[in-house]
Order: structure tokens, then sequence, then C-alpha cells
């Protein structure tokens, strides 16, 4: 939500010479009333928005409860043959819509909190960090967390989770570390299925989200998908000043 109400902020601080604002309707009641409305973003398109993506091929991925993977398309429609949906990312004034491919995993986070309420080998989240740290693998043991079914790129809501691989030598810390294992797994595949609808291979993949708090975790995200993962810390207090120019046309943003 702070993503996006700073997207609209930015319009208020635009310069005179800026592209004249769109002004949809104005606020019927409350101590806002009067005032216009010159803009919206959904939470995961704020989020491509405020990472920069504005080029083709660029994606961010937000990793809480669940993660949600949005790729830059421009402003082609990809019509996706891979298990993604086609959505708008923004469109500024005049300037032609831009659209996206995203892909959602249902269980991110959640099954980190699956390992502290449930099984209760954590006390805290932030300790899976820790306890996984302490294997330097799963030793072949694997965790999918389907507990309410599987979203992209497979979209199967019968699908149940599992784990397998189980030996006499596995512990609480295996399990740790599979269940981070599988968050990046399941981004991975939706990585792929970008790669192959858009036909441009994804160079870094930017992240925000509770989950990034966890380095080893985001070293795990890059090992996997074999590209740089960039994380920014503290983004959403972060300020972007963007400036749509009439006549050069492009963006002029810093931080």
């Amino acid at each position: 939500m702070r993503t996006c109400v700073s997207s609209l902020m930015w319009i208020k601080r635009c310069s005179p010479r800026s592209a004249a604002v769109q002004r949809y309707m104005h606020i019927s009641h409350g101590k806002m009333k009067g005032k216009p409305i010159a803009g919206c973003l959904g939470d995961q398109q704020a989020a491509l928005f405020g990472q920069h993506c504005f080029q083709r091929g660029e994606a961010k991925c937000t990793y809480g409860t669940g993660c949600f993977m949005l790729s830059n398309t421009g402003t082609d429609i990809v019509q996706s043959q891979h298990g993604l949906l086609t959505t708008v990312a923004y469109k500024l004034g005049s300037a032609p819509a831009v659209y996206a491919l995203e892909g959602a995993v249902a269980i991110g986070g959640e099954a980190v909190r699956w390992l502290r309420d449930n099984l209760k080998i954590i006390s805290s989240s932030s300790e899976v960090e820790q306890l996984s740290g302490t294997v330097d693998s799963t030793h072949d043991l694997y965790f999918v967390p389907a507990f309410s079914g599987l979203y992209a790129p497979y979209w199967d809501p019968t699908a149940r989770g599992l784990i397998i691989g189980i030996t006499a030598y596995s512990n609480g810390a295996h399990i740790a570390r599979a269940t981070l294992e599988a968050v990046c797994f399941q981004v991975c595949e939706i990585l792929e299925s970008m790669d192959a609808d858009s036909g441009i291979k994804l160079q870094c993949l930017r992240t925000d989200g509770g989950m990034t708090k966890n380095r080893q975790f985001l070293s795990m995200q890059a090992d996997i998908l074999g590209i740089p993962v960039e994380c920014r810390q503290n983004l959403q207090k972060q300020q972007l000043w963007v400036r749509v120019w009439q006549q050069q046309k492009h963006l002029e943003f810093g931080m």
C-alpha cells in the first residue's frame, strides 16, 4: 500500500514543465474530500514500477505470504502459452500502456510460518535462516508446500504438499533448508515460463518483501536461478522521483 500511495505522491511533485496530469475523479467525502484522483496502481504493479522495471524483460518478485512475480513485456500484449497471466503493468498519461506477464506462488513465507506454528522447529520466522544454515544441503530432502494447491504455472487446486527423501539422518535443519529451497524452485519455474513466453532471458531479478531479509534465502534464489538477485534495503521508505516530459517522452528518475 505504501508503494501505491508513494506512486500517487510523485505526480504532485512533478515540475510545471512535465506532462499534464490526468484526473479521473475526485474524492467525495472524508478529510480529503474534493482532492483529485490522478492515478491508481495495484499492489504488484506498483512494486514493478517502484523497482524501476521500465524496460522489456525486467522483472521483480515480491516475497510475502505468497510470491508474486511480474515481467515487463513493453507495449506488447503477450498471451502466455506457459501458464502465466497477462496483465497491464502501468500507463503514464497519453503514452501507450505497458504490459506484463504475471505468475504467483501460493505458499512463500507461509511455509516458514508453518515450520514455526505447526512443526514448531523454530520459535520465530527469523530463526529459519540460522537453522537452515547449520547444514550444507538438504541431502536430497525436498518439500512441496502445496497446502492449498499449486498456482502458476500448474494451476492445480487439487495438489497437496509432500516432503520426500527423508532418511534416518534427516532433521529439522534439513526441513528448514528444503522449505527455503521450495520457494526458490517455485519462483524459478515461473521465471522459466516468462523466458519462454517473452523470448527474453532475464538477466537480473529485483526483489522485495519480508523474506528478502533472509540473506541466505536470497543467495539460494540466485544460485537456483543462475542470475543475480537484487534486493534494495528499505525499498518502501525510498522515494522515486518521476518526470514525464511531453516532448522528450522518456522517464527521468533518481533516488
